[in-house]
């Protein structure tokens, strides 16, 4: 309980909690908060262990990890480390191997603590690094690269191992927009702040609404958000538009509220009073932040794969940014600009090959069976046009037979023998399952090219159809489940299929 609820070890020592116990049952005997804190050491100690045998199984793949910084009030710095991975059913676990402070956020001290992580844990086989794009992390990437390198684990020498963040490049991108509506929003900002300040203008604002109530349909409360997080932002956005009459007549009841106001500042500037004009901007922007928050969300996801699905939503997110650059509209389409500009800086490859751009987050939608490369051809041609998009599949389809022949060189895939055994139960459930047909909103087309004798593995997949979904199970495929049952590929299953 003390674990799972995050509770001190003290607790026991609380004169409720003994209460609590003694009355329940009697004859139980509370330990001491020395002892409780014993037995939780030791637990983890035992789980850490079971999970170092278990990073060290044969057969057991590459693990990819995941690192982020932060630092707290007090300037101690802070750093995580987390290990994704695959088991031999198809299940995708999350696990943190390291929470530690470091001296600072520089390189060095990044790199350092990042390879003793894996030092630890006896995990030499890495498959990648997700880190947010911050200078630090690109040094930081190097030392550990270096440090693979010397058990020869890395995969093509570390060419794939960088893995920029797509959360906080989206916080960067939208972030950059915003600060074309940033008057605006740092007004609402301010004007919730003040009224969250204290317990009687929480009562003042309770009593406005109540007025107001028959005119307000809303239950939420007003939130705060936090300046560097977009997506709090657009929480604190959408929490105050149902309540832009409330802030109207609370500022005629409440005089102290506009005059107060009309005196902040942000650099050396009055912010001025939030206004009729501001909620128009705002009104008009929740609608495409609405968007990106959705899209972040669903990239945030721990307990489901995401690679596969991130080349659609960022095509998604190049044709919307398109859309409003031709708004009518001059806040949306400067703001739409902008982001232009912090996007191509990491994604656009329109000119020539980006350098930011990992590869694997191409390749990933060729394993992804609904797809494969029809669909990464279709995107690159609809963003970048016919010739671009010709250039951008030959260098994906170089990156992706560069991945395979790699894999193969190194012999790293799942046991002959059970193999040929999930060979066989594979034949066998063919045979008895009828032959579905559906419509994919992806664009699902299929492939009709045949492979030829010398075709290898990865050759008999791309010419192969594509797997077609029923309509109602389009959002629930399961990549992971797919290519755990498909054993007819044991080089693509057992490696790429798990990136």
């Amino acid at each position: 309980m003390i674990i799972l609820d995050e509770q001190p070890f003290r607790m026991v020592e609380y004169e409720g909690f003994r209460r609590l116990c003694q009355t329940s049952c009697p004859q139980l005997q509370l330990p001491s908060r020395k002892t409780i804190r014993t037995d939780c050491v030791k637990l983890f100690l035992e789980r850490k262990q079971g999970l170092a045998k278990y990073f060290k199984k044969e057969g057991m793949g590459r693990v990819s990890i995941t690192s982020d910084c932060w630092m707290r009030v007090n300037n101690s710095n802070f750093i995580c480390v987390s290990a994704h991975f695959i088991d031999k059913e198809g299940r995708l676990h999350k696990r943190i191997i390291s929470f530690s402070l470091i001296e600072s956020h520089k390189a060095a001290d990044i790199g350092e603590s990042i390879i003793t992580t894996p030092k630890d844990w006896g995990l030499t086989s890495l498959f990648c690094c997700t880190m947010d794009n911050a200078y630090a992390n690109d040094g930081a990437i190097g030392d550990v690269k270096s440090y693979l390198n010397k058990f020869n684990s890395n995969v093509l020498d570390g060419k794939y191992f960088h893995m920029r963040c797509v959360g906080h490049i989206l916080n960067l991108i939208v972030q950059y927009g915003l600060e074309e509506i940033g008057t605006s929003v740092r007004r609402v900002r301010e004007a919730v702040k003040w009224l969250t300040s204290s317990p009687q203008r929480i009562l003042q604002w309770a009593k406005v609404v109540n007025i107001l109530a028959d005119r307000i349909d809303c239950k939420k409360a007003l939130c705060l958000d936090v300046p560097t997080l977009w997506n709090s932002t657009y929480l604190m956005l959408q929490s105050a538009i149902p309540y832009e009459e409330a802030f109207q007549l609370y500022s005629q009841m409440y005089p102290s509220y506009k005059k107060d106001l009309s005196q902040k500042k942000h650099n050396d500037d009055f912010i001025g009073f939030l206004e009729g004009q501001d909620w128009i901007i705002v009104k008009k922007m929740i609608e495409y932040l609405q968007k990106f928050y959705e899209l972040t969300v669903l990239m945030s996801g721990t307990k489901y794969p995401t690679s596969h699905i991130f080349f659609t939503e960022m095509c998604y997110i190049f044709d919307l940014i398109s859309e409003l650059e031709v708004s009518d509209d001059h806040e949306i389409s400067s703001m739409a600009m902008k982001m232009r500009v912090k996007i191509g800086k990491y994604w656009a490859e329109d000119m020539e090959l980006n350098p930011r751009m990992n590869r694997v987050l191409y390749i990933v939608v060729v394993l992804d069976s609904r797809q494969k490369m029809n669909h990464v051809e279709t995107c690159f041609k609809s963003i970048y046009g016919d010739a671009r998009g010709e250039i951008l599949v030959r260098d994906v389809t170089y990156a992706l037979n560069e991945l395979f022949d790699y894999y193969v060189a190194h012999k790293e895939a799942r046991n002959p023998a059970q193999h040929r055994k999930d060979a066989a139960n594979e034949n066998m459930r063919r045979q008895g399952r009828s032959d579905r047909r559906g419509s994919l909103s992806l664009v699902g087309l299929r492939g009709n090219r045949q492979a030829n004798n010398n075709a290898n593995e990865l050759d008999v997949y791309l010419t192969e159809n594509n797997h077609i979904e029923d309509k109602e199970d389009v959002d629930h495929f399961d990549i992971l489940k797919w290519w755990s049952e498909n054993p007819r590929y044991p080089i693509l299953s057992w490696n790429l299929g798990k990136i």
